[in-house]
């Protein structure tokens, strides 16, 4: 298959499957439920976290508010974990076709994202979880960023750079940067002590740390040495939008 189209249907699939997933009746928040539900004031205790985050946050105002953040945290984690791991797959083992597959689930979600805040500024009354309330679209500039590099920069490794090791790695590590803040989550729906509090601020630092490595001492070194490099040997045009995805990314961040 040519690279353009697998490019448009890895995406669509993606961006689909990870639309259905997104919403109050998947799966993956029926199981987060009934994880939760196990534990007595389990969604009290989601509620408590939610208002000690952001006590001006949407998730902050109701328990269904609440669980609803709480679902899609773990639906961030299921995502960037399986894109993740496959790419860092498709780096040990040098596989094109398997980076394709992990590249494609940032690219989807920015896709999905994209059209879901396209959706809700022009039909407001008939927005999608999770860009159904007002807060969410107020973040909506910012979370654009956030896929900048994915639309534009996935984008252009997909159809260049498959074969690209640096590519590789540097994708399964952007991808996995915040899955280490989500590895407490469990811990959530259970009565705060001080057990857990000192669990989950070690867990916090090690979190920032690594998101500090990623995105800035691994990040900007690669992105200074691929950009011209895309640029000599795939054209200015390539090279550009890497460029620019690169700048935009490291805007979203400092921001």
């Amino acid at each position: 298959m040519h690279l353009a189209a697998s490019l448009v249907l890895l995406a669509s699939c993606q961006a689909v499957a990870w639309f259905a997933l997104s919403q109050p009746r998947s799966p993956i928040f029926a199981l987060v439920r009934w994880y939760v539900g196990r534990f007595p004031g389990g969604r009290a205790h989601v509620l408590q976290r939610a208002r000690a985050d952001g006590s001006g946050s949407v998730a902050a105002r109701s328990e269904e508010d609440a669980m609803f953040a709480h679902c899609m945290e773990y639906l961030i984690l299921a995502h960037h974990g399986c894109g993740a791991g496959i790419a860092l797959l498709s780096f040990l083992l040098g596989s094109p076709r398997l980076f394709l597959l992990g590249l494609s689930f940032e690219i989807g979600e920015g896709v999905q994202h994209a059209l879901q805040i396209a959706h809700a500024r022009a039909w407001p009354a008939r927005a999608t979880a999770p860009f159904h309330s007002a807060d969410a679209m107020a973040l909506a500039p910012y979370i654009l960023l956030h896929h900048s590099l994915g639309l534009l920069g996935g984008s252009v490794a997909h159809l260049y750079l498959s074969d690209n090791a640096d590519v590789q790695l540097l994708t399964a590590l952007l991808l996995g940067a915040a899955l280490p803040y989500y590895t407490t989550l469990p811990l959530v729906p259970l009565r705060p002590s001080d057990r857990i509090a000192r669990v989950e601020l070690l867990v916090q630092v090690c979190a920032f740390s690594f998101i500090v490595w990623t995105r800035f001492v691994h990040f900007l070194p690669l992105a200074w040495r691929l950009a011209p490099a895309i640029c000599e040997a795939h054209g200015p045009i390539a090279g550009r939008i890497a460029g620019t995805s690169f700048c935009l990314f490291t805007a979203f961040n400092v921001a």
